[in-house]
């Protein structure tokens, strides 16, 4: 559109008036002017409309376009909106904000910040798995946990139409943080790859004995409990007087005497020491124990022999003695009357389990030590030894007679007996 257009410029309009001969006149223009202005017509508003238009239409075009990048920025704006309102839904437009850096929005995706620009996202998406954990370790701020630290990234797996992942944890990298160790595990158990080494071990029973014994149960699971046998206290009889013998919690006052020394059980007339208990007569008939009280005479004990009891009556001390202590056992015997009572008597120690039928009919089954002491006349006292100093056992004494011609006869004696230490 043309933007010089001219006035004309003249101190006085003046018009000369021409006779057209035909009785009209014609003014024509006799202005002296100083600048001669601009024709304006028709034409030239023809122009000026056309012009007009086409300014109008590039308006409403362009209303349309700003009222649609106006809504595109999620404020409404029709294209009919005045220029006024269009400016005001303008203000209204956000145009971004937080604080995403590219490296905080998936690879591939777009957003904007306080900037107001729009950036592409450059984290990687891990999927579903990112392959093994970094590391694995005991958490140092929170009890009982452990972390495992992944590979930086996101992990969103959309074939699966729902975020989350994982990663592998292997095998020898928990052990290692967790401190798993097979020498401390049974080996029917296996865990994280790793077998346990300690193998199992029945229960056994274990009997006292006189040295050390050892259960060899290090570094084994027991199956079963190691069970210790039971050792019974000893009678008082065998603990020496004065002193106490303990087993665990549970002990036993000697009775006794202190058998260090020697002493006199049987002085021919009574009993004491390890004789205390006494004696009977014993003899086996018909498988049975025979038993009678001792006479006790002025000459000692009388004995007997007897054909009709198979032979062996025999002194029998009611309790057992401890043999330990002594190494001799010294037994003075005599007849009386007849020189048929010529013979010898027996001196016979057997352990305190053997049984009494072994013990009566001169068995040799738990015999320990024995010895004879001859007699040739009569009313002479014989002593004889019985030496016992390897005997460790605890048992009984016995005495028999016999004699030479094995006929009965009633008048054998033991008038002393001594236990020599």
């Amino acid at each position: 559109m043309k933007t010089d257009w001219k006035d004309d410029i003249f101190t006085r309009r003046k018009l000369r008036m021409v006779d057209n001969g035909d009785g009209t006149v014609t003014p024509e223009d006799a202005t002296e002017y100083t600048q001669r202005g601009d024709l304006f017509g028709a034409k030239e508003l023809n122009t000026i409309g056309e012009e007009v238009n086409e300014i109008k239409k590039s308006v409403s075009d362009g209303k349309a376009l700003v009222a649609a990048a106006i809504t595109a920025k999620r404020v409404a704006t029709a294209a009919t909106a005045t220029f006024k309102e269009m400016a005001a839904n303008i203000g209204r437009i956000v145009l971004g904000s937080g604080n995403a850096q590219p490296a905080d929005v998936l690879a591939g995706k777009t957003a904007t910040n306080d900037s107001g620009v729009e950036f592409t996202g450059t984290m990687p998406n891990r999927g579903w798995n990112a392959g093994d954990a970094i590391s694995i370790a005991n958490s140092n701020s929170v009890a009982n946990k452990m972390y495992a630290k992944f590979p930086a990234g996101a992990y969103f797996d959309e074939s699966a139409g729902s975020p989350g992942g994982a990663v592998y944890l292997p095998y020898n990298t928990l052990a290692s943080a967790i401190g798993l160790n097979p020498d401390y595990m049974i080996d029917t158990y296996t865990l994280l790859g790793k077998k346990g080494k300690i193998q199992s071990m029945a229960g056994v029973t274990i009997t006292p004995q006189t040295y050390a014994q050892t259960v060899w149960s290090a570094w084994k699971r027991m199956t079963g409990n190691v069970e210790i046998a039971g050792v019974p206290l000893p009678p008082a009889s065998v603990v020496k007087k004065g002193y106490r013998y303990w087993i665990g919690g549970s002990y036993v006052d000697g009775t006794l005497e202190d058998l260090g020394v020697n002493h006199v059980p049987f002085d021919g007339a009574s009993f004491s020491g390890v004789l205390a208990k006494g004696a009977e007569k014993c003899n086996w008939y018909g498988n049975n124990i025979l038993r009678s009280p001792l006479e006790i005479t002025g000459d000692g004990i009388r004995m007997v022999y007897s054909t009709a009891n198979l032979q062996f009556n025999k002194f029998c001390p009611k309790e057992s003695i401890t043999f330990s202590a002594f190494k001799t056992i010294r037994v003075s015997i005599k007849f009386n009357g007849s020189l048929r009572g010529k013979g010898h008597a027996t001196l016979m120690a057997y352990r305190s389990d053997t049984a009494r039928s072994n013990i009566l009919l001169n068995n040799s089954t738990g015999l320990l030590k024995s010895t004879t002491i001859g007699m040739t006349n009569s009313g002479t006292i014989y002593t004889g030894d019985l030496d016992i100093s390897a005997v460790n056992d605890e048992g009984f004494l016995t005495i028999h007679f016999t004699n030479a011609e094995d006929v009965s006869y009633t008048s054998y004696f033991i008038t002393r007996i001594e236990f020599l230490a």
